[in-house]
């Protein structure tokens, strides 16, 4: 059955953050034309512009948002706390199923835009399991 409009723009608010790894300010700013295109063009952290591709789930999640943030961050994260996560694990999760699928730590930083590469290290933390595989069989 159909699942309660509140829940559904959680859900959609959710992809959105996923699916972008947008920082909750930069999400609550979003004004988006709908259909929403394959790129986003947002000013983010430190007042730098951005151009973020665009999945289709995303845009999915975008258009049926109307195109914008349909409430305020410290909403935003109400909202998230009462289902138990918030709205920075979204970010996280980009980082962290990017590394999972072995992409370039480079590119993980130009997604979330790190300003340092130090801070996108912690998403290699995940792949203990994978390094101890790639040293399988190396003689010392």
């Amino acid at each position: 059955g159909a699942i309660p409009r509140r829940v559904g723009e959680t859900r959609d608010m959710a992809v959105v953050l996923i699916e972008t790894g947008l920082r909750i300010h930069e999400a609550v700013a979003l004004e988006v034309p709908v259909p929403a295109g394959p790129t986003l063009r947002l000013r983010g952290k430190g007042r730098k512009d951005a151009i973020i591709p665009l999945t289709q789930r995303a845009r999915e999640a975008l258009d049926r948002l109307g195109g914008r943030w349909p409430i305020g961050a410290r909403a935003t994260q109400r909202r998230f706390e009462r289902a138990d996560f918030s709205p920075h694990m979204c970010r996280h999760t980009r980082g962290t199923t990017m590394a999972a699928a072995g992409k370039d730590l480079g590119d993980i930083q130009a997604m979330l835009r790190h300003a340092s590469p130090a801070t996108t290290l912690i998403y290699s933390a995940w792949s203990t399991d994978r390094v101890a595989k790639a040293l399988e069989g190396i003689e010392y």
